[in-house]
């Protein structure tokens, strides 16, 4: 028996991780968009106590000509961070902002007391833009990890400081392109992963950044399968089911959108090593999609396309079968194949003994997919099931009463019609309602 509500459920995973890849954004802590010139979005309005941590860094500075300067990948749309940053049970807050004219970004740490916010410390940052802020966990406490980016150059620094005696030390920087804290040790301490800027060669190095120690110190470098232009997902996860390991999603210079995957030889250190560097077989697509767990086992799946027979030669036609893989200790298992309209926004799985003798068709004019049989002598005569999209708000003509409306979204309606033939493809409309969702 299928799972409807599990399949659901890791589609509802596929279309985040699908419109991700519409509006070009990582749901991580690593990716790389530029909204651009700050002040062309409005800040949000500032809650009360917002608005105490803003009365306490005008006082520090001494000024209420202020701007806030909000980090560009951060949890919330605050410029106040919060965290205990210190280890003393409460939590600081952080904030970046400028004073007056002044294009320089500063750092301010802020306590709270009894009834309101006190700066504690004040100093300058190390470039204009603030691109991201992450807290990583370490046997002395919690290190900050920050990501700045000059605003002319646009080259990136990674820093990583320590908050202790009201006073911010920095421990280590480097230059980097992405960056994210991991736990490829399997202990409770985090760590973190660099990813330089595409080197003479073409090729990305990785660095493990270990935040053991007073000072933080690179102990083991490799590098990806292809040079990276673009990240879009940096996720942790495990391979061969206890290996701790980091997909990284990203599109390659050469255009390709694909997947690598770090992890240490032995979980008590060893050499950084990338899963699919000189493998022929790593998973590789023509849309922006990202590892997810689309079928609700904890793990993530990579995803891999290709084009769908009996759509290929035509540029408005094609379609691609996306198919997921798990990484096991044999090699790569496939979990589920299917194809996905993007534009009207579903997702339809493919039965097994479809792959390879059903094609599709799109007709544009009704907004409908029709999917055949491909047969022997490569007619595609055979029609098995359409899949229709109908805007609730405009005239269409009546359907027949064979095709079943299986969901609703905003403005547009939903139809499957599952054709009377007898071809041994066919399939019954409840399995093909439990195979369709939404994208979300």
């Amino acid at each position: 028996m299928r799972d409807s509500k599990a399949f659901k459920g890791r589609v509802r995973r596929i279309c985040a991780a699908l419109m991700i890849a519409l509006v070009s954004c990582l749901f991580s802590a690593c990716s790389n968009i530029d909204f651009g010139i700050e002040g062309l979005m409005l800040p949000p309005k500032l809650t009360s106590e917002q608005r105490m941590l803003y009365s306490a860094l005008e006082t520090a500075a001494g000024t209420e000509s202020l701007r806030l300067r909000y980090p560009k990948f951060a949890d919330g749309n605050s410029a106040f961070i919060f965290n205990d940053m210190d280890g003393d049970g409460m939590q600081e807050a952080i904030v970046f902002y400028s004073a007056q004219d002044d294009h320089a970004t500063r750092i301010n740490i802020l306590r709270k007391t009894a009834d309101s916010w006190v700066s504690v410390y004040d100093t300058s940052g190390r470039e204009e833009i603030v691109v991201s802020v992450e807290f990583a966990s370490v046997e002395s406490g919690t290190d900050i990890i920050i990501g700045w980016q000059n605003s002319f150059s646009g080259q990136k620094t990674l820093t990583v400081s320590r908050f202790s005696g009201n006073t911010l030390f920095e421990t280590f920087s480097a230059p980097y392109e992405e960056a994210a804290v991991c736990r490829l040790f399997g202990s409770d301490s985090d760590d973190v992963l660099i990813f330089s800027p595409v080197d003479s060669s073409g090729s990305t190095q990785v660095s493990l950044l270990e935040l053991k120690g007073e000072e933080p110190a690179v102990s083991s470098q490799t590098s990806l399968r292809s040079g990276a232009a673009e990240y879009l997902s940096i996720k942790n996860d495990v391979i061969f089911s206890r290996t701790p390991a980091v997909f990284v999603d990203y599109v390659a210079i050469d255009g390709i959108v694909s997947t690598d995957v770090i992890y240490l030889e032995s979980l008590g250190g060893g050499r950084l090593k990338s899963y699919f560097s000189g493998r022929s077989d790593a998973p590789v697509r023509y849309e922006k999609l990202i590892s997810d767990d689309i079928n609700g086992d904890g793990l993530l799946e990579i995803p891999s396309q290709y084009i769908m027979p009996g759509t290929e030669g035509d540029a408005e036609n094609v379609t691609y079968i996306t198919e997921y893989f798990r990484i096991n200790g044999q090699g790569l298992t496939s979990v589920m194949s299917a194809v996905i309209n993007i534009n009207d926004g579903y997702v339809f799985e493919l039965p097994q003994e479809w792959i390879g003798n059903v094609t599709l068709k799109k007709t544009k004019d009704n907004n409908e997919w029709n999917f055949f049989e491909i047969s022997e002598s490569g007619r595609n005569d055979t029609e098995l099931l359409r899949i229709k999209t109908v805007n609730r708000n405009t005239y269409h003509d009546k359907f027949d009463e064979n095709y079943q409306l299986v969901a609703e979204k905003g403005v547009n309606q939903y139809y499957i019609f599952v054709t009377s033939s007898d071809s041994g493809f066919r399939r019954t409309l409840s399995d093909c309602r439990s195979r369709f969702s939404l994208l979300e």
